[in-house]
C-alpha cells in the first residue's frame, strides 16, 4: 500500500520493488536476437553476474 501511495503522488517516477534482488528468470535471453554477438555477450555477462549474487525461482519464492 505504501508504493500505491507514493506512486499516485509521484505520477512522473516509477517505483521497482526489488526484493530478494536479481532473480534468474532466463529473460536475459529472451530480449535478444539469437544471432546478435552484442546480445550474446551480454548475456553471459549478466548470467554470470547472475549465477554469483542472484537467487534462483525456487529460491526466491
Amino acid at each position: 500500500m505504501a508504493l500505491d501511495k507514493l506512486a499516485s503522488e509521484n505520477l512522473n517516477i516509477t517505483f521497482i520493488h526489488w526484493w530478494p534482488g536479481a532473480v534468474n528468470t532466463g529473460n536475459v535471453r529472451k530480449g535478444w536476437d539469437a544471432n546478435l554477438i552484442v546480445g550474446k555477450i551480454f548475456s553471459r555477462v549478466v548470467e554470470s553476474l547472475n549465477r554469483l549474487i542472484g537467487f534462483s525461482d525456487d529460491e526466491s519464492g
